[in-house]
């Protein structure tokens, strides 16, 4: 396998929302696998990750909580990581229990040798300045196209040097596009390419 067919982004969404998308590299394929309303996406993205053999996750969700939860000596802040707060995400308290999971899911996924990291999709979106390709309240059928077309045409996508063309599905919802925003931040730190924010000892946010 290549190095970049090790990496998984995912979205992550509830565990019985039908909300949770996989994207992955495949014989120059981006391949998306989603998970199905009232069954447990957890579970499901668990076992399915160990299947594909991935290596190496990038999740869109809260992976930590503000430092001030262990360590009170330093951090002062009871609802945002300094990484939130650089990024201008959500507080990982106000997603409450989605979070607990998340951080469960990231520890089981940990034990069994897997690395796996926080990224951020409007973040990366933000950074390349296609916001306006970014609308969650347009369909992600017409929107998503024009998004991976623009992406692929920036030179953040240049500086990833694919020797080949990637082949693209048929969108069908923002949580596949999050998805593959989150698999090239991941493709991104393999390459030594991506950005961080936080503080290492209180959660990184890769994009």
């Amino acid at each position: 396998m290549q190095a970049y067919e090790l990496v998984g982004g995912i979205d992550l969404g509830g565990r019985k929302s039908g909300s949770t998308s996989l994207c992955i590299f495949k014989n120059n394929h981006v391949c998306f696998f989603n998970s199905e309303r009232e069954k447990d996406s957890h579970i499901w993205i668990f076992n399915l990750t160990i299947e594909l053999k991935l290596k190496f996750l990038f999740v869109d969700a809260p992976l930590s909580l503000p430092g001030v939860y262990h360590n009170p000596k330093v951090f002062t802040n009871y609802h945002y990581r300094k990484a939130d707060l650089e990024l201008s995400a959500m507080s990982p308290m106000f997603l409450g229990g989605f979070t607990a999971s998340a951080m469960e899911l990231a520890a089981q996924w940990r034990q069994v040798g897997l690395q796996v990291h926080e990224t951020y999709p409007a973040g990366l979106v933000r950074h390349m300045n296609l916001n306006p390709l970014y609308r969650k309240t347009e369909k992600a059928a017409q929107l998503g196209p024009l998004l991976i077309q623009a992406i692929k045409k920036s030179t953040l996508w240049m500086d990833l040097h694919f020797s080949f063309s990637i082949r693209f599905p048929r969108i069908r919802s923002w949580h596949e596009v999050d998805a593959f925003l989150c698999l090239l931040s991941g493709i991104r730190y393999q390459r030594n390419k991506a950005l961080c924010y936080g503080d290492p000892a209180e959660g990184l946010i890769w994009i």
